[in-house]
């Protein structure tokens, strides 16, 4: 509705602005690269300049029920988690730093936190109920309950665009890395 808004506090705590950004729809992930601010709303992924406190671009992100986490590579290319419908594993989401092609990649996984590292590779952390999820050096090599936690490694394989996970087809990205914690 529009209602949601961005508070600006010092690095001890102090708030300087209760409303600093406004006008957002049930912001959530919030990460920084360089002097811009990313934050995801419900179906778009908002970019804030963070000296002047004004929105420079709205990247829309069609068919998101609501944006989860985020993240941001070294290139600038932001990196976010969907809950597209609720039924089924959800969509990862890449935009290009460059053209703001948003990129959206089915994905066998449900996740709910991602970061990204130096060299590209995105890691995801969720939950399965998977019986025979796929993994490499596991602490838990089997289900321990109805939901397992797990880490997985996103790795850039080849040229062509998707994130297919092993198993898949076209192999542009694979699962390289799942272990439950």
């Amino acid at each position: 509705d529009g209602s949601g808004y961005l508070s600006k506090y010092t690095i001890d705590g102090k708030l300087i602005e209760l409303k600093w950004v406004t006008g957002m729809n049930a912001p959530k992930g919030i990460r920084t690269h360089k002097n811009m601010l990313y934050v995801t709303a419900l179906d778009e992924i908002i970019g804030i300049d963070k000296t002047t406190g004004k929105v420079v671009k709205t990247i829309p992100v069609e068919g998101a029920k609501f944006l989860n986490d985020i993240a941001v590579d070294a290139g600038g290319n932001v990196w976010l988690l969907v809950i597209a419908n609720g039924e089924g594993p959800d969509p990862l989401v890449r935009v290009d730093a460059q053209t703001l092609d948003v990129q959206l990649h089915t994905s066998p996984i449900d996740g709910y936190g991602i970061a990204v590292d130096p060299g590209g590779s995105a890691y995801v952390t969720g939950y399965t109920d998977s019986s025979n999820f796929p993994t490499v050096g596991p602490f838990q090599a089997e289900s321990a309950g109805v939901d397992d936690a797990f880490v997985a490694k996103i790795v850039e394989r080849g040229d062509t665009p998707g994130i297919v996970f092993q198993g898949s087809s076209p192999p542009a990205w694979f699962l390289k890395n799942a272990s439950a914690p």
